[in-house]
């Protein structure tokens, strides 16, 4: 079993062990799921009646997927990077990328400081603050960043962890976003180019990441800072309250 109160260290040793074949099976609560990829595994067991598919898609796909997901450069990630460039020179900030479960959507988050750079030709670079659903995906989107912008800086903020002065602060929404959290005051939103946030679908009605939104001044609504990129990013746009996307964002 794997729960929340697994160490961080045990849980991938037994992740690892898993994987490997030394263990038979693994068992969670809304653990190994976002971040998690086990197309090894022969089945999957999902012991929790549910009509969501925002729920039932992700979590099943984790080892229904036919194949892991890829760690180079594919058509359709260029053009989502294209795309978000060509929106930007247009005065549209405020973006949303989907794509379906395992497609590298870390990938091309990994891969916008490239398309900032351009677009902010001959001006001094700024952070990029990336706010991850969980905690368990917070080391993981790090280790992205550091293997695809060895050039930057990537610090995470969460627990004992401070990010400082990194170029690419990591956290998670529970960490920084928190009402009773003073994390979030320690980052000026003038030093931040973008924002990016994962499982977007949650940003839509979720306070924390309101609070995140607010703060770096790329909540719509309210002002916008028209030198910062907010970037969304899901899988699963369509939510069970029918709350549209375009609550948070100006562009698909």
């Amino acid at each position: 079993p794997i729960s929340g109160k697994t160490p961080t260290e045990e849980r991938r040793r037994l992740v690892r062990l898993f994987r490997d074949g030394e263990l038979d099976g693994l068992v969670s609560c809304n653990v190994i799921q976002e971040g998690f990829d086990a197309p090894i595994a022969m089945g999957a067991f999902m012991a929790r009646p549910t009509k969501s598919g925002l729920l039932y898609r992700p979590q099943s796909g984790r080892v229904m997927r036919p194949m892991p997901a890829p760690q180079g450069d594919r058509p359709y990630q260029s053009e989502c990077l294209a795309a978000m460039e060509e929106h930007l020179h247009a005065g549209v900030n405020l973006q949303l990328a989907v794509l379906p479960t395992g497609t590298g959507k870390t990938w091309i988050a990994a891969h916008t400081p490239d398309v900032i750079r351009r677009w902010k030709a001959g001006k001094p670079r700024g952070r990029i603050l990336f706010a991850t659903h969980r905690q368990e995906l917070v080391e993981q989107t790090a280790d992205t960043f550091r293997f695809w912008q060895p050039g930057l800086t990537v610090g995470i903020e969460k627990a004992e962890y401070s990010a400082g002065d990194a170029d690419v602060v990591v956290a998670s929404v529970a960490t920084i976003g928190s009402d009773a959290s003073q994390r979030l005051a320690r980052f000026n939103p003038d030093r931040f180019d973008a924002c990016i946030i994962d499982e977007a679908h949650h940003a839509v009605r979720g306070q924390q990441y309101w609070n995140i939104l607010r703060h770096m001044r790329c909540l719509k609504g309210d002002p916008i800072d028209a030198e910062k990129l907010l970037f969304l990013i899901t899988a699963t746009p369509a939510r069970s309250d029918n709350a549209g996307m375009e609550n948070i964002c100006d562009k698909i």
